[in-house]
């Protein structure tokens, strides 16, 4: 078995690797690159497929896979960038992607990848652990340090409160977000690392027809009110960035009128992960927003 990293040749055969966990999926090659994204088939495009590796290199990442002769047999997809949070501040590394081919599995070849991980990077390794049998693997070699939890607001549970005074809010750009990650935590909109995230929302029109609700392009501001200094992705699926210290009743009137700039986009939904605390929670909760999938726990793996 060899470990080594992938390049774009190696794109068709990882489309195969992941495209044999689909069996129920025959005859996608007829497929638009929108219907492909919207039943959660983007990967076995190539253009796609290329443009979301292109994301991880961008973000110092990329792929390694593990190899049977000439056969990929495995593969682990990650990004690198430095992070903010309030357990945490410095440069980790994220695994976004993990799968073995099936006729390998139960041999320690997800081990073996993950190994390559901890011994070529000095980096905290952290990953999602998104199914039972995943988090079972990461339970045995690392140890939770987060834990994320996802909420929903429909249009139809939003209750809008009149536009506080003395609020100010600014057009901003996404090349603005790229600079603030070490001032501000990204306290909602919990993706990966925050450059491979931002550098998806930035570049190509792939993002802005196929990712975050299909959004034409990623609207940015940025906000002012009493104690809140914040940056907001006005997407349907909205990142928050916010000096850790802040007043909750504060911050809750300025989510209040994000959730009411992003509904005048036109969706009707909004979705929200955050790192699970009691305090996010009951502003998601003063905010009419719904826990919809039980929490995923994060583990650091070295």
């Amino acid at each position: 078995m060899k470990i080594r990293k992938a390049d774009l040749n190696d794109l068709p055969e990882l489309i195969r690797l992941n495209q044999n966990d689909f069996d129920e999926i025959k005859d996608w090659s007829s497929l638009s690159q929108k219907e492909k994204w919207s039943i959660g088939l983007w990967w076995v495009d190539i253009e796609l497929l290329s443009w979301y590796f292109n994301s991880l290199i961008e973000s110092k990442g990329g792929i390694i896979v593990i190899e049977d002769t000439d056969k990929i047999i495995g593969q682990l997809d990650y990004s690198i960038s430095f992070d903010f949070t309030n357990k945490f501040e410095g440069t980790r590394l994220h695994i976004v992607w993990l799968i073995i081919d099936k006729n390998y599995r139960g041999k320690g070849h997800a081990k073996n990848l993950i190994n390559y991980l901890t011994t070529t990077y000095d980096f905290p390794i952290w990953v999602e652990a998104e199914d039972e049998k995943s988090d079972n693997l990461y339970k045995k070699i690392g140890k939770q340090i987060e834990e994320i939890s996802n909420w929903e607001l429909s249009i139809f549970d939003y209750n809008q409160i009149n536009l506080p005074k003395l609020m100010k809010i600014e057009h901003s750009s996404l090349k603005q977000i790229s600079k603030i990650f070490n001032k501000y935590e990204r306290i909602i909109g919990r993706y990966y690392t925050p450059t491979h995230d931002t550098y998806q929302l930035i570049n190509g029109h792939l993002v802005s027809e196929f990712i975050w609700g299909d959004t034409e392009e990623a609207k940015v501001i940025k906000m002012n009110y009493k104690s809140i200094e914040l940056y907001a992705i006005l997407t349907q699926y909205p990142r928050i960035f916010i000096h850790p210290t802040f007043n909750e009743e504060d911050f809750s009137q300025a989510l209040n009128i994000i959730f009411s700039l992003i509904f005048d986009i036109g969706f009707d939904h909004i979705f929200i992960q955050i790192y699970n605390s009691s305090k996010i929670n009951k502003l998601m909760l003063e905010n009419s927003c719904k826990q919809i999938i039980q929490s995923d726990p994060i583990y650091q793996l070295n």
